[in-house]
């Protein structure tokens, strides 16, 4: 005898097909809500036999005939499910849980069970997480916990790239170029003793204008000048050889990162005046490889030079930015050139790079009429953002990057 499935059309087996998703769905559906629903009648429950200790004397003998009885009068009344043991669980579990709506219905009564059993609160939300995420059976969960997996993976994860473990690096294009200042006017060419700057920077260049002026117009980073980026490049290979000589709560070492994000604004908001001629407040140099603004005056070609000269590789993360004229990438010639810079960059030790194709003109237009550029979207240091919604500080910051032509 032929199989209903075998008999039925092609239209009729869709039919059945999408009525059995619908049923398995609400199956499916329902098991959760009553799993939730008992969760929460098990929490309230725990609650009710909490509070009713609190109003009894000298509970620690008394509370224990109590749920003995209750636990009679309960079993009598439903059945399994509610023995002495089970109603100490429910007390624990509310008083475990301060909050019912922090329960996951992805987990059972006997899940929950199980990691009442752990004490400490660190261990038992590590189980409870990798128990919802890896979809464990309760004897899955049980043989993790006897297992000690939270205690093993402490011990030999050295967390390489755990963020939790990252030291980030923000300003020290401005630093290298303070440095190299220094360098030039203090101690070749004399023309400043450290105690006259330190005077000058406490004043804010206010009183020094044309001392600032000096240090301000010394090369700096981004021009292809070879001492310049190795002083740059310096600073960031101290900061990262001393990020490596740190241990960490995770084990192993701290790890060095540059990836300012938007930390250049605060930065320089907390930041005083720096050898390079920047006053304090000041935001400093984006990314960690961007050169400061407007200093890079010799094309782009000079920028990855001076960014190829910094040792990134000990580096979770580097991030440069650069800005073009949507003009200068109007053609499928200039797009070809833009491509064969930046695989020169990313095979020479470059980690990440990141462009801005946009107009300047455009984007003070957007600040005057915020509401007709809506969906102008620019690259910020690490992520994109509609420019309208920046803080006033960062749109001025990526308007003042310098525009580049291929």
């Amino acid at each position: 005898m032929e199989s209903n499935q075998s008999i039925m059309s092609p239209t009729l087996t869709g039919i059945v097909a999408e009525i059995k998703t619908v049923l398995e769905s609400a199956r499916g559906n329902v098991a959760r809500q009553v799993n939730s629903e008992l969760l929460s009648a098990y929490w309230n429950i725990g609650r009710i036999i909490s509070e009713y200790e609190q109003t009894v004397p000298e509970r620690a003998d008394y509370g224990k005939q109590t749920l003995k009885e209750l636990a009679k009068v309960l079993t009598a009344e439903f059945g399994k499910g509610f023995s002495r043991s089970n109603l100490q669980n429910m007390r624990t579990f509310y008083l475990t849980y301060e909050k019912c709506q922090t329960l996951s219905g992805k987990l059972s009564w006997s899940h929950y069970c199980e990691l009442l059993s752990v004490s400490d609160p660190d261990k038992r939300s590590f189980y409870e997480k990798e128990a919802v995420n890896s979809n464990w059976s309760v004897r899955e969960l049980k043989r993790q916990i006897d297992s000690s997996l939270f205690e093993r993976l402490l011990l030999s994860r050295r967390f390489p790239f755990e963020n939790g473990a990252v030291l980030g690096a923000v300003g020290g294009v401005n630093m290298g170029n303070g440095l190299y200042a220094i360098q030039k006017l203090v101690f070749e060419e004399k023309k400043y003793t450290m105690a006259r700057l330190l005077e000058a920077l406490d004043a804010d260049w206010v009183g020094f204008e044309e001392m600032r002026r000096e240090f301000q117009t010394q090369p700096k980073y981004g021009n292809g000048i070879r001492e310049v980026d190795e002083t740059v490049a310096e600073v960031y290979r101290r900061f990262a050889e001393a990020c490596l000589s740190l241990p960490c709560v995770y084990g192993d070492t701290l790890k060095p990162n540059a990836i300012s994000i938007s930390a250049h604004q605060p930065g320089g908001a907390l930041t005083g005046a720096t050898p390079d001629g920047r006053k304090g407040g000041e935001i400093l140099a984006d990314a960690s490889l961007s050169p400061d603004h407007g200093q890079d005056v010799s094309g782009p070609l000079a920028v990855f030079r001076s960014a190829m000269t910094v040792d990134q590789d000990a580096y979770q993360g580097t991030l440069m930015n650069m800005k073009f004229l949507p003009s200068a990438l109007s053609s499928r010639e200039d797009l070809e050139k833009l491509s064969s810079v930046v695989k020169t960059y990313l095979t020479h030790g470059g980690k990440h790079i990141q462009f801005n194709v946009v107009d300047r003109a455009e984007m003070e237009d957007a600040k005057l009429h915020p509401e007709q550029h809506s969906d102008l979207v620019v690259r910020v240091a690490g992520y994109s953002a509609y420019f309208i919604r920046l803080p006033e500080s960062i749109q001025n910051e990526v308007m003042d990057r310098t525009e580049q032509s291929l």
